[in-house]
């Protein structure tokens, strides 16, 4: 069955050849070749009509997406995290903590997360 995916991402290989982006493109391949419709959108570009409970979303990078279409997000969409750098803590490297627990006042976009139906993490 073919789902209509929007891939939201601070950049894409096509414009930074960083190690998120290109494992992005392996997702974004994988998905293609299994016959999903994916449509592609920078974060600092995505628009509130973008936002829509029509559509399924994987958000990969988000630091230049609005805050306010981020709950937007939240209150209203289907959404998979596709989390290439630790964006829940506010140094991004759990490392840094003792077991990897990190202190409740490192933690950031907490509802975000909560929210996703899924959360992919990689370091």
């Amino acid at each position: 069955m073919s789902v209509e995916i929007t891939y939201i991402s601070d950049f894409f290989s096509s414009q930074v050849l960083g190690g998120g982006e290109l494992n992005d493109d392996v997702l974004l391949d994988t998905l293609i070749k299994q016959g999903h419709k994916i449509k592609k959108i920078n974060s600092s570009n995505v628009q509130l009509f973008d936002i829509n409970n029509r559509t399924k979303f994987i958000v990969s990078n988000f630091v230049n997406l609005n805050k306010q279409l981020l709950s937007a997000l939240e209150s209203n969409c289907s959404y998979i995290i596709y989390e290439h750098d630790h964006k829940y803590l506010t140094n991004r490297n759990p490392a840094a903590f003792k077991d990897f627990l990190a202190p409740k006042n490192y933690l950031i976009n907490q509802n975000f997360y909560k929210s996703a139906k899924k959360v992919i993490c990689q370091s």
